[in-house]
C-alpha cells in the first residue's frame, strides 16, 4: 500500500532540514506521477520533505487521466471510471482535495438492474428509497438491508481505516475490533469467506436485494458461487448507499489536477517526460537512466507498475537509505 511505503520512509529516516522552493536537491525521488505516487509525494511534503516527481508520460495522472479522444469538446475518461473508494477514503481525505479544485457529482440513482415487467432493483443514498424499493420486490428485505447497513454504519470508519490506511493496521484493527466485539470480528472473517449466492440467501428472499449484491461483486470479477464474493458485494453496495457512486466533475483527470495541485502547493516538483528505467548506483552518487541526478542515502519510492518496476528495482540500488516499492492503481505489491 502506497501509504505503508511513505509511513515507513517518515518513520525511519530523520525530519530532513528546510530546503529552498526550487527542488534542485530533493529529500525524496518518486518514480511515476500516477495517483500512488502523487499521493505519496503529497504526504512525504506533508512531513516536511522536499520532493521531485519524475513521470515518463507527457502528463500526470497515469490509469486516471480524461482527454477528448472521440469529438471536440466531449471528454473521456481513458481508464478507471468507478470511484466509491476515493470518495471514502480516510487516506484522501485528509488530503482534502475539493480545496484544490476536486468536485464530485452524483447520479440521481446509485445504481440499479432493470427488470422485465416489474420495478427496477435500486440502491439510492436515500435509505427510506432502497428499503421501499427492496420491499417491493419482497415484504421484509428492506427491513433487512436496514439492518445490514445500520451494522455498516457502526463499523465504517475503522473498516475503511484498517482496508485503506497503512498496513499492518494495528490501531484500526483495535478500533475494528472494539467496535463490534470478537462476535463480529467471527461474523466478517466468515462473510469474507462465504460466497455471495449464500449471502443473499441468509438475508433476503426476492431477486432484487440479490441482483444489488451480485451486480457490485461482480466489480471484482467474483461470481456469486465465489469464495469471498459477499464480501466484496456487501462492501460496495454499503459504500453506493454511504457515500454514493460519484463521478468527478470534469471527469477522472480531476482527481489528477487536484492531486497534482496540491503537491505544487506543497513545493512538489512534478516533471513529465523523464523516464527511469534503471537507477546507476555509485559511492558518492546514483542516477536515473534520463541522467538525473540523485545524491546518496536517497530514499526512491516507485509507484509504477510492477512489471517496469520489478526491471528497475533488478539493478541493486546500494546507497539508498530505504527503498520503497509502493503499489500500482488498483494492484498490490508481490511479496
Amino acid at each position: 500500500m502506497i501509504t505503508s511505503a511513505v509511513d515507513e520512509l517518515v518513520a525511519i529516516s530523520p525530519r530532513p532540514e528546510p530546503r529552498s522552493a526550487a527542488v534542485t536537491d530533493p529529500d525524496a525521488v518518486v518514480i511515476g506521477a500516477g495517483p500512488n505516487g502523487l499521493v505519496a509525494a503529497n504526504r512525504l511534503a506533508d512531513a516536511g520533505w522536499s520532493v521531485v516527481v519524475l513521470e515518463a508520460n507527457a502528463v500526470p495522472g497515469g490509469a486516471v487521466r480524461t482527454a477528448e479522444v472521440t469529438a471536440p469538446g466531449f471528454r473521456n475518461d481513458l481508464f478507471s471510471a468507478f470511484f466509491p473508494f476515493t470518495a471514502a477514503s480516510p487516506v484522501m481525505g485528509d488530503l482534502d482535495l475539493p480545496a484544490h479544485g476536486l468536485t464530485w457529482t452524483h447520479a440521481p440513482a446509485v445504481l440499479a438492474h432493470p427488470l422485465a415487467g416489474r420495478a427496477a432493483a435500486m440502491l439510492s443514498r436515500e435509505l427510506d428509497a432502497t428499503v421501499a424499493g427492496l420491499d417491493q420486490g419482497a415484504d421484509g428485505d428492506g427491513e433487512a438491508f436496514r439492518r445490514l447497513f445500520a451494522d455498516w454504519t457502526a463499523m465504517s470508519r475503522p473498516f475503511l481505516d484498517a482496508l485503506l490506511r497503512p498496513f499492518p493496521p494495528v490501531r484500526a484493527g483495535a478500533a475494528l475490533t472494539r467496535t463490534v466485539g470478537l462476535t463480529g470480528l467471527r461474523e466478517l472473517t466468515r462473510l469474507g469467506l462465504m460466497p455471495l449466492r449464500r449471502f443473499v440467501q441468509e438475508h433476503f428472499v426476492g431477486d432484487q436485494a440479490a441482483l444489488l449484491f451480485a451486480g457490485c461483486a461482480l466489480h471484482a470479477d467474483l461470481t456469486p458461487e465465489a469464495s469471498g464474493s459477499a464480501l466484496f458485494g456487501w462492501l460496495l453496495v454499503c459504500l453506493g448507499q454511504q457515500v454514493g457512486f460519484p463521478v468527478p466533475v470534469g471527469g477522472a483527470g480531476a482527481i489528477t489536477d487536484a492531486l497534482v495541485s496540491r503537491a505544487a502547493h506543497g513545493g512538489v516538483d512534478v516533471r513529465c517526460g523523464v523516464r527511469v528505467d534503471r537507477i546507476h548506483v555509485r559511492t558518492d552518487q546514483h542516477h536515473g537512466s534520463a541522467g538525473y541526478p540523485l545524491p546518496p542515502l536517497l530514499p526512491v519510492l516507485c509507484a509504477i507498475q510492477y512489471e517496469t518496476r520489478r526491471e528497475v528495482a533488478a539493478r541493486r540500488v546500494r546507497d539508498c537509505t530505504q527503498v520503497a516499492c509502493a503499489a500500482g492503481w488498483g494492484g498490490s505489491a508481490p511479496s
